[in-house]
């Protein structure tokens, strides 16, 4: 139990440097949508960022885990095997850097941006900065340096946020309903903190416990809770909506805050699969990942197909939970068969529905004054709350209880 209680110190120490940027970036949404005062001039950024989105993982190659993996071993050379994983990692992303800068003026073109191929060169600099110094982050991490990695990630969240202000001087131009989609996006960024700040902590965590005999039901126990404390996230962001889509500026956006608990929805179920890839990475059969990854772009292909010409950016929202329950699912399904453990399946499902039923049920009030709506939101919260920890409460008290 009390490897459960390090784990989630490690987590609130990783997360500082993971929770701090992205909070100091998420004031970034006011700038960005005052600056592009309609949907249509931020729908530019959000494209291009999908495709920074996909080719960041090209980019790295899956060399963040196979690090993971290797350094952890018993009498493993760490330094060898970073100096290898670093060395395929650099020269990866320089090939592929120099290959979208020589390709750039018909990239853009492509893009719909053709008379700024510079777009094209800035984002290949952002991707080959991030792939080239997202092993030496994760060294940090394997070697509990957490304040110096804390001390990294909010300096360069820093940086970028004077540069926006420096820099956003331009008028861009096209689509609307993009536009309205990343900007609410964004929204959901607080789920993507937890699960990112879990994952910094975990990962390490997981490879330095796999030898242990009890592992599988600490795993299990471990991703019950990560789902607890989404699953409040989840309700809190979702019923707050109409605080927090003031950070949007214009009001132009607010047409698309539909979507935000659907996103939410999906990035809690993103964290469940990397919770559940724990066991190709420790069985060594990684191209599992590879093989449920590829399922999940056919769903989400498929989907997008589907439901945009329907729903629109509602429909890509969908696209993309479907995406990620497909993937929990076959991980968990595959899992099951080569390294069984032992998850509380049925109670996370129920904690799952019985929440999003519970925000769609919340926002069916309306009040004509903030401060009441505010009042009714924290009392539901404060509800919530109390009934997990009574249910909860017998296995947390013996998660905190200290060691004799």
């Amino acid at each position: 139990m009390n490897k459960v209680k390090q784990l989630a110190g490690d987590t609130v120490l990783y997360g500082l440097g993971s929770i701090v940027p992205r909070v100091i970036n998420f004031f970034l949404i006011a700038l960005h949508t005052r600056v592009f005062t309609n949907p249509e001039a931020y729908g530019v950024i959000t494209n291009l960022y999908a495709y920074v989105g996909f080719l960041n993982i090209v980019y790295m190659f899956g060399m963040e885990t196979a690090y993971f993996r290797f350094a952890t071993k018993p009498g493993a050379d760490e330094p060898r095997i970073f100096n290898i994983a670093q060395t395929a990692v650099v020269t990866i992303s320089v090939a592929l850097s120099l290959a979208f800068i020589i390709t750039a003026v018909p990239l853009s073109a492509a893009l719909g941006v053709g008379d700024k191929p510079y777009y094209i060169y800035a984002l290949t600099l952002v991707m080959l900065t991030d792939a080239v110094v997202a092993l030496p982050f994760a060294r940090l991490r394997l070697r509990k340096k957490a304040l110096t990695f804390a001390a990294a990630k909010i300096t360069n969240v820093l940086l970028l946020v004077a540069l926006n202000y420096v820099f956003l001087t331009q008028v861009f131009d096209p689509a609307h309903a993009l536009g309205v989609f990343g900007a609410c996006y964004k929204l959901a960024v607080l789920m993507n903190l937890a699960v990112q700040a879990f994952r910094f902590a975990a990962e390490p965590f997981f490879f330095s416990h796999a030898s242990d005999r009890e592992s599988p039901a600490l795993f299990a126990r471990i991703n019950h809770y990560f789902i607890v404390v989404c699953c409040f996230i989840l309700l809190g962001v979702s019923i707050n909506l109409d605080i927090l889509k003031h950070f949007l500026g214009s009001a132009e956006y607010w047409e698309g805050l539909n979507i935000v608990p659907v996103l939410l929805l999906a990035y809690l179920f993103l964290g469940i699969y990397y919770n559940l890839t724990v066991w190709f990475k420790l069985t060594d059969r990684t191209y599992y990942g590879t093989l449920i990854a590829l399922g999940g772009a056919g769903v989400t292909i498929l989907a997008n197909y589907l439901l945009i010409p329907i729903a629109g950016y509602t429909g890509s929202s969908v696209a993309a939970l479907l995406c990620y329950v497909f993937m929990t699912a076959m991980c968990y399904y595959l899992g099951q068969k080569y390294y069984p453990i032992p998850y509380h399946v049925v109670r996370a499902l129920a904690y799952i529905i019985i929440t999003t039923v519970l925000v769609y049920g919340v926002n069916l009030f309306v009040f004509n004054s903030q401060l009441v709506a505010t009042l009714f939101h924290t009392i539901v919260m404060v509800i919530y709350a109390v009934v997990v920890y009574r249910i909860e409460r017998d296995e947390l008290i013996q998660i905190t209880r200290p060691l004799p």
